[in-house]
């Protein structure tokens, strides 16, 4: 990471799901973050909205696009990602006439790793919280601020390089990977030259 200056993900689509309803699109509204600025300026960026029927809904999915690295050196790569689609369960209860919130914190610096050939790595390392009766509000650059309201659920959930979400997981960050014949692979052996 200290040769990273930025790290911009692009989400095509935000959906929510309930076992009565199914998935529910909350944005179809291509989505740029820049994952180190919101880091440091503590933000929370806003991705989307949509009335839905009282109930709960048990997952969040992103669809995500692509994600740019830019290096200090000015430098931009887009990275691997071993997925497309980030599905996290949570428990996010929603009650007629109230606002309740899904956050979907990205953690860059666990998410972003390297190839042994050099090549950047982007597999999702995240913590998402739902809240019920919450007051939201988003200003002029799309910022969004919470109060209020009640945290039903804090999930921790991360994606192996399989493209599979799991909770409680994160990708080693000393992981060694390898890309062979255009699939990831962790090198097993530990050391980089093998």
């Amino acid at each position: 990471m200290t040769t990273v200056s930025e790290v911009e993900m692009t989400v095509s689509k935000v959906e929510v799901h309930s076992q009565t309803k199914g998935w529910i699109t909350v944005s179809r509204k291509s989505n740029r973050y820049n994952l180190l600025a919101l880091k440091s300026s503590g933000q929370l960026q806003f991705a989307g909205e949509a009335s839905v029927t009282s109930g709960i809904y048990d997952e969040v999915k992103l669809s995500i696009d692509k994600v740019v690295i830019k290096t200090n050196d000015g430098a931009q790569k887009i990275a691997r990602l071993p997925g497309k689609v980030f599905a996290v369960r949570t428990s996010a209860v929603v009650n007629g006439g109230q606002t309740s919130s899904i956050k979907v914190d990205i953690k860059a610096d666990k998410s972003l790793h390297m190839t042994t050939t050099g090549e950047y790595v982007f597999a999702p390392t995240a913590e998402v919280e739902a809240r019920s009766d919450t007051t939201a509000s988003v200003d002029s650059s799309n910022m969004v601020t919470l109060t209020g309201g009640q945290v039903m659920s804090t999930t921790k959930a991360g994606m192996d390089l399989d493209g599979s979400v799991k909770a409680d997981f994160q990708l080693d960050t000393n992981a060694v990977i390898k890309l062979e014949g255009g699939t990831l692979k962790l090198d097993l052996t530990g050391s980089v030259g093998n």
